[in-house]
């Protein structure tokens, strides 16, 4: 004979499992975000696929605009920076945006490890978490924090 289970052992279950499942998920996300910005220097090889574009398919270089966000600003910003280094610092990705560039990297003093204004030719950034996960500082040539009564900073 089967028996039913009533509505509150299901959802002690489903929390239960739940919680499980959304634990090994959150550990292997915090693993993987902390390898990642230890290695953002590393993503500047991408930027060898640019060139690859431009070279394959014709598309200008004006065209290009490298968006990333939390890690992955500064994950954008490597991949300006090593487009520069490419060209021996003569051509420059012309728009770099970073979305919400993350506060926990290694070292937020080495402009190489996190995006800055020399990554690209007008560098937008957007502070939504400020003070939070997010990073209060202006690093682009236009900083906006549109949590914070519209505040604008422009790089002059």
């Amino acid at each position: 004979m089967a028996t039913a289970c009533s509505g509150r052992e299901f959802c002690s279950f489903w929390s239960t499992s739940c919680w499980k499942t959304c634990g090994v998920i959150f550990n292997i996300f915090i693993q993987l975000y902390f390898f990642i910005v230890t290695k953002i220097a590393s993503f500047k090889n991408y930027s060898a696929f640019i060139d690859f574009l431009i070279d394959t398919t014709g598309v200008p270089l004006s065209a290009f605009h490298v968006n990333g966000h939390s890690a992955g600003a500064h994950v954008a910003g490597a991949i300006g920076l090593g487009y520069r280094e490419r060209h021996d610092f003569k051509k420059m990705i012309p728009r770099v945006t970073g979305l919400d560039p993350a506060a926990y990297i290694p070292d937020l003093n080495n402009i190489d490890d996190r995006i800055d204004p020399t990554d690209g030719a007008f560098v937008g950034i957007i502070h939504t978490d400020d003070g939070g996960a997010g990073i209060t500082i202006q690093m682009g040539h236009a900083d906006f924090f549109p949590n914070v009564n519209c505040l604008i900073l422009l790089l002059l």
